[in-house]
């Protein structure tokens, strides 16, 4: 069963190739599947399944059960979608520390200045930062 083309995109905005979704959807179609029955319901050359399988194993959306020959199986999809979610949390949170650590400091020793906005009838300053809306209110950092 061919999957749609919006669903195809949203699997690539998650993270999988078309290799990746292929194998991922034949094994949903045809359920545990070695190597070999895997490639031919899934036209992803053999050659290039070992490694799709061992990343999409990595990315959560499938398991392998070792033994010869080993087999694979389809995770839910509500599975694959939780691990993607934490592992873009844990880059974000670990990239975000980095980022902030050395920049924010030069950013604060500089004094930039922003544009300011009129909130309510009071001066105040909004900043949009890390995706978070900050108000200063008469020098009171208020965070929303």
């Amino acid at each position: 069963m061919p999957i749609s083309e919006k669903t195809r995109r949203s699997l690539q905005e998650l993270g999988l190739t078309d290799y990746e979704i292929r194998a991922y959807i034949a094994l949903l179609e045809s359920g545990p599947a070695t190597a070999s029955k895997l490639s031919e319901a899934s036209d992803v050359p053999y050659s290039k399944l070992h490694k799709v399988l061992s990343s999409l194993e990595k990315k959560g959306w499938v398991e392998m059960e070792r033994g010869r020959p080993s087999r694979y199986y389809p995770k839910p999809p509500s599975v694959g979608i939780d691990v993607t979610r934490f592992q873009v949390e844990a880059r974000l949170k670990s990239n975000e520390a980095v980022v902030l650590e050395e920049l924010q400091p030069l950013y604060e020793k500089r004094h930039v200045r922003e544009v300011g906005h009129a909130v309510e009838s009071k001066p105040a300053t909004l900043r949009v930062q890390t995706g978070e809306i900050r108000i200063k209110k008469e020098d009171t950092l208020l965070d929303k």
